[in-house]
């Protein structure tokens, strides 16, 4: 507690010294002093001004930010940097790829501006390594970040290509029992069945035969695979391999059959 609140208060302090400056300009500051000597308290002022930072502004940072990046992944001796070596190629090899491509600024933006918060940004990292195995499939990510609506329906997808609509998940399966009670669950299957439903629309409508996809990093239960296929929900995981799904599945429907 102490030494979090010491922290806190040197972040103010420095932070209040540079009040006169631009957002570049400060921000230039904090990633020099990073790249010359870097500390684990400043890493985390970068994110602080990444944080007070519009998206306008940063998507304006072309250059600033490979350094700011840089300085994310700066190493620390007894502690974890912000960016990991994993995390900080992945990041790289999407700006050189999507770079241009609509809503892939703002998904980096909210990605690094969230860097503190391990469980929000494992969720944005995969959609950018999702997007980077598309692109090595030969497949062309069209825009990141998809609001879609179907009357009085609204949801994101998080990537757009030629054939399919896709929703990212980094989560463990485990903790969301597809037939328990836990209000996460019910919102999962509420997101799900809504997605499906504003592809099949806009399918109906433009004569499309456009994919609804969900695209998993860690691997789904049989339960959810069972849900997903009684939903008629394609699904996959880039970590794994499903192996005569349709076999497990017919087990699963029979075990439920006779427990019914």
């Amino acid at each position: 507690m102490k030494r979090s609140l010491t922290l806190s208060l040197v972040i103010l302090f420095s932070y209040s010294l540079t009040l006169c400056l631009s957002p570049r300009a400060l921000l230039i500051s904090v990633i020099q002093q990073l790249l010359r000597k870097p500390t684990f308290g400043q890493q985390l002022e970068l994110i602080y001004l990444l944080k007070e930072t519009s998206l306008k502004e940063f998507q304006s940072w072309t250059g600033t930010l490979k350094r700011a990046l840089s300085a994310l992944n700066a190493r620390q001796k007894d502690r974890p940097k912000p960016l990991s070596d994993e995390a900080f190629s992945v990041v790289n090899e999407a700006r050189d790829r999507f770079g241009e491509a609509p809503g892939f600024q703002k998904t980096l933006f909210t990605l690094l501006r969230n860097l503190n918060n391990e469980g929000f940004t494992r969720g944005y990292l995969y959609e950018l390594e999702v997007a980077l195995a598309l692109d090595h499939q030969g497949n062309t990510v069209r825009r990141f970040g998809a609001i879609r609506r179907a009357g009085s329906l609204c949801r994101e997808f998080d990537l757009i290509t030629d054939t399919h609509w896709i929703e990212c998940k980094n989560i463990t399966w485990a903790c969301v029992p597809v037939d328990g009670n836990k209000k996460w669950a019910r919102h999962l299957k509420e997101q799900f069945l809504e997605q499906r439903s504003i592809v099949a629309n806009y399918n109906r409508k433009h004569g499309k035969n456009i994919t609804y996809a969900v695209c998993s990093k860690n691997e789904i239960p049989l339960s959810w695979q069972f849900w997903f296929k009684k939903h008629s929900i394609d699904f996959t995981c880039l970590t794994y391999d499903i192996k005569d799904i349709d076999a497990a599945i017919e087990i699963e429907m029979q075990i439920i059959e006779k427990s019914g």
